[in-house]
C-alpha cells in the first residue's frame, strides 16, 4: 500500500515539477506576444534553437542513462556515489568542451548574434544539471522546491525588465541566469545523499558507449522539436517562427503530464525488473496506458475544440494563424503519450536501447524530409504537418519493436473509447455558437461544455461495453 502511495506521490510531485518548468512560458506567453510580438518571439526562438542544440550535446544521453543507472543502485550509498561521480565527471568534460565550441560558433557563424551571446549562460548551465540524479533516487520534491523559487523570481524579472520588442535581449539573459541558478542550488542537497569516495577508483569510460547510444534518440528528437524552428527562421520569415513557437508552448501543456509519468516510472520499473517482478511491471504498463490515453485525448481534443476562441484571448491580435497550427499539432500528443509509456516502461527499463534509437531515427529522417518539402510552401503550417506525421511514425516503430513481448492489441482497444469521446466532444464544442460578445465568457462556457460532453460520452461507451460483456456471458 505504501509502495502505491509513494508512486502516486512521486507522480504528483513530478507533474508539479514539470508544470513549474512550463509555468514561465505559459504565464508569460500572453505578455510576450503583446510586448515582443511575433517578430521578437521568432528571433528569440531561432537563436534559442542553436543554444538548445549545444546544451543537448552537453548532456549527451546522460538524463535517461543517469536516471536508470542511479535507480539500479539507489539503495546502496557507496555504489550510487561511485556511479554518480563516474557519470558526472563525463558530463563536466563534455559540457566544458561544448561551451568552447558554442562560443566559437556564434562568433564566426551567426550574424546579429547578441541574443545568442545572451544565451551563453543557458548552455553553460547544463554543466551543473544533476536533476537526473534526483530522478534516479525518486526524490522529486527537491527539484519541485528548486523550480518553484527560481521560476517565480524569473517571472518577476521578465515583467519588470521586458517592456518592448527591443527587450528580447533582456529576456534571453534572464532565461540564462534563471537556468544557471536553478541547477546550482541542487548541489548542497546532492552532497547529503552521497558519501566520500576515492577518486582514483572512478572509471568513467565504461559509461561512454551507453551514453552515446542514448544520445542518438535525443539528437533525433531534437530534429523535429528544435530544428524545425531553425529551418523556419532560415527558409521563411522570422514571424513564422513566432507563430510556431507560440503554438508549441500550448502543446507542451498536456505533454507535461506525459513526461512526468515517464520520469517517475522509469526508475520504478527498472527497480522492479532488477528484482524480477515482471508481472507487476506489466500491470503498471497497462494502467499507465489507460491513464495517459485519458489525459492526452481529453486535453488534445479539448484544446482543438476551443482553439478559435482561445488563440485571440490568449495570444492577442495578429496570431490567428496559430488556430490552424494548434489544430494540426494537438493530435500528435496522443501518439507521443502512447509512445512515451512504451519507451519509459518497457524499452528503456529492459535496455532495448537499439530499438528505441531506431524508432527515433526513422522519425528524424522522415521529419527532415517533410520539413524540406513542406516549409518552403506552407511555412509554420508545413512544419506542424511534419511534426504530426513524425510522431505517428515514431509511435508505430516503437510499438512494432515490442509486439512480441506485450499485448499491443489490448492497449489499442482500451484507448479507443477515450479517442472517440475526445473527437465527439471536439466536434460538438467547435460547432456550437453563442450569441455573446465577450470572448472570455464564451471560452469558459465552451470549456465546461467540453468537460461535460467528454465524460458523458465516456460513460455511455463504458455502459455499452459492460452490457456487451454481460450479454456474452449470458449467451455462453
Amino acid at each position: 500500500m505504501n509502495f502505491q502511495n509513494d508512486l502516486k506521490k512521486n507522480y504528483i510531485l513530478n507533474s508539479l515539477y514539470q508544470v513549474l518548468v512550463m509555468i514561465i512560458p505559459l504565464i508569460m506567453t500572453p505578455y510576450l506576444t503583446r510586448t515582443l510580438g511575433s517578430e521578437g518571439l521568432g528571433q528569440y526562438a531561432y537563436y534559442y534553437s542553436f543554444a538548445y542544440y549545444f546544451s543537448l550535446f552537453s548532456m549527451l544521453g546522460i538524463p535517461n542513462y543517469g536516471n536508470r543507472s542511479i535507480a539500479q543502485v539507489s539503495r546502496e550509498k557507496e555504489k550510487r556515489t561511485k556511479v554518480f561521480l563516474e557519470i558526472y565527471k563525463l558530463q563536466i568534460a563534455i559540457s566544458l568542451s561544448v561551451i568552447v565550441i558554442y562560443s566559437a560558433f556564434i562568433h564566426f557563424f551567426l550574424k546579429d548574434n547578441r541574443i545568442a551571446w545572451m544565451l551563453w549562460g543557458f548552455v553553460f548551465a547544463y554543466t551543473f544539471d544533476i536533476s537526473w540524479f534526483f530522478f534516479g533516487m525518486e526524490q522529486f520534491k527537491v527539484t519541485l522546491i528548486r523550480n518553484f523559487s527560481i521560476k517565480i523570481i524569473t517571472i518577476l524579472f521578465v515583467f519588470i525588465l521586458v517592456q518592448s520588442e527591443s527587450d528580447v535581449y533582456k529576456y534571453a539573459l534572464i532565461t540564462s541566469i534563471g537556468t544557471l541558478f536553478a541547477n546550482l542550488v541542487l548541489f548542497p542537497k546532492a552532497k547529503k545523499l552521497l558519501t566520500t569516495f576515492d577518486c582514483s577508483e572512478i572509471r568513467s569510460r565504461k559509461h561512454i558507449k551507453r551514453i552515446l547510444i542514448l544520445f542518438i534518440p535525443c539528437l533525433a528528437v531534437s530534429i523535429y522539436t528544435v530544428m524545425d524552428k531553425m529551418m523556419l527562421g532560415t527558409m521563411v520569415q522570422m514571424n513564422e517562427v513566432g507563430f510556431y513557437e507560440s503554438s508549441e508552448r500550448i502543446i507542451k501543456l498536456p505533454l507535461v503530464f506525459v513526461t512526468s509519468l515517464g520520469t517517475v516510472m522509469l526508475p520504478r520499473i527498472s527497480n522492479l525488473l532488477n528484482s524480477n517482478e515482471k508481472e507487476k511491471s506489466n500491470n503498471y504498463l497497462y494502467k499507465s496506458i489507460i491513464f495517459m490515453m485519458f489525459l492526452s485525448s481529453s486535453m488534445c481534443f479539448g484544446i482543438i475544440a476551443i482553439a478559435d476562441i482561445f488563440v485571440p484571448v490568449f495570444f492577442g491580435n495578429g496570431f490567428e494563424k496559430c488556430i490552424s497550427i494548434l489544430t494540426i499539432l494537438m493530435p500528435s500528443c496522443i501518439f507521443l503519450a502512447f509512445a512515451n509509456v512504451i519507451r519509459t516502461q518497457y524499452l528503456l527499463p529492459n535496455e532495448m536501447d537499439r530499438q528505441y534509437v531506431f524508432a527515433l531515427l526513422m522519425g528524424a529522417i522522415a521529419n527532415l524530409g517533410l520539413n524540406l518539402l513542406l516549409i518552403p510552401r506552407y511555412a509554420s503550417v508545413g512544419a506542424s504537418i511534419g511534426t504530426l506525421i513524425t510522431e505517428i511514425i515514431v509511435c508505430f516503430f516503437q510499438c512494432f519493436s515490442v509486439r512480441q513481448y506485450i499485448s499491443l492489441k489490448k492497449y489499442v482497444v482500451c484507448s479507443i473509447p477515450f479517442i472517440i469521446s475526445g473527437i465527439l466532444m471536439s466536434i460538438v464544442v467547435r460547432s456550437t455558437k453563442f450569441n455573446i460578445e465577450n470572448l472570455y465568457i464564451i471560452l469558459c462556457i465552451k470549456v465546461l461544455l467540453g468537460i461535460l460532453i467528454y465524460f458523458f460520452v465516456l460513460f455511455i461507451l463504458y455502459a455499452l461495453w459492460k452490457t456487451y460483456k454481460f450479454a456474452l456471458k449470458k449467451k455462453f
